[in-house]
C-alpha cells in the first residue's frame, strides 16, 4: 500500500510522537521512510533573538549552527529508526515546514504523508497550521497524528 513515507519533525515531543506513528506503518509495510526537518535560516546577517531581529556579523555562522543542530538530531532520530529495523533517511531542507513537507512528497513520490496535530487547534488554526495546510495541498494521503 505505501512504499514511501515522508514526515516532518522539529525534534520536539509532539513531533516525536508523529515520527513514531510514521516509523510503525513504515515498519509494517517495509516502506522507505523520510524523516524531513525545515530549516529556516534568517535573513543574510540577520539574527533573530527574545528582542527581536537585528543586523548581525554572525548570521551565517547562525544558520550553520541551526542547520548543524537538525543535522545531528535527524542523525539521531534515523539511527534510532534503523536500530528498531526501519529504513529512513534524514533530510534537512531550507524552507518553510508546509513547503518543504509538499516538495518532499512530490520529490520522493511519497505515498503518504505523516504531520503531527499541533496547531490545529485555537488561534493558529486561524493563521494557519502546518498539519491544516498540509492536508489541504499534498498530492497524496495524509495522516495527521493526535499529539495533544
Amino acid at each position: 500500500m505505501y512504499t514511501t513515507i515522508v514526515v516532518g519533525t522539529d525534534g520536539s515531543p509532539t513531533a516525536t510522537l508523529a515520527v513514531q506513528r510514521a516509523a510503525a506503518i513504515a515498519a509494517g509495510l517495509s516502506a522507505h521512510l523520510h524523516v524531513v526537518s525545515a530549516h529556516r535560516p534568517s535573513g543574510a546577517g540577520v539574527i533573530a533573538g527574545a528582542e527581536g531581529a537585528f543586523a548581525g556579523a554572525h548570521g551565517a555562522e547562525w544558520n550553520a549552527e541551526l542547520r548543524s543542530g537538525l543535522t545531528t538530531m535527524l542523525e539521531a532520530v534515523v539511527n534510532e529508526l534503523a536500530a528498531g529495523g526501519v529504513k529512513a533517511t534524514g533530510h534537512v531542507v531550507d524552507g518553510h515546514p508546509v513547503s518543504v513537507l509538499l516538495d518532499m512528497a512530490k520529490t520522493l513520490h511519497a505515498d503518504l504523508v505523516v504531520v503531527g496535530n499541533k496547531g490545529m487547534k485555537g488561534a493558529r488554526r486561524m493563521l494557519g497550521s502546518v498539519p491544516n495546510d498540509v492536508a489541504h495541498k499534498a498530492g497524496c494521503d495524509v495522516l495527521i497524528v493526535s499529539t495533544t
